[in-house]
């Protein structure tokens, strides 16, 4: 047993929409061809080369939420600031922590020690453009 399978009925409307769509798009196709191509004065063809620059500029800021805040005085700016821990103070100025304990034997860095021998950093010694 055989089928036959039934062949599209096109109406003549039908065939002139189909027929104006692929002008169209061979025309589209043309506009592209002209856009991207150019003729150079031998009439060898050269296709344009598109080059697209993107630039991101991103800014951060930190938000530093702690239960603990500690404001005391530091002996090298001889004024009340708020210390941070060196955790905060490597995530602020965008370092690791061992560098934040190089920085502070180093000097660079202002700190206190606490009572129970706990290290904090103080903030206007932490400049994080300066890092």
């Amino acid at each position: 047993m055989t089928t036959l399978k039934a062949a599209a009925i096109v109406t003549p409307k039908e065939r002139r929409v189909q027929d104006c769509l692929r002008q169209r798009e061979s025309l589209e196709y043309l506009n592209y061809a002209r856009r991207s191509t150019r003729q150079t004065q031998n009439g060898a063809t050269v296709k344009r080369k598109r080059k697209t620059e993107i630039n991101l500029e991103i800014k951060e800021a930190v938000a530093i939420r702690t239960r603990r805040v500690v404001v005391a005085h530091c002996r090298q700016c001889d004024r009340q600031s708020r210390m941070v821990a060196p955790n905060e103070a490597a995530m602020i100025a965008r370092l690791r922590t061992r560098e934040v304990y190089r920085l502070v034997e180093l000097g660079e860095l202002h700190f206190i020690e606490d009572q129970n021998g706990l290290l904090f950093i103080c903030l206007n010694s932490l400049n994080a453009d300066r890092f």
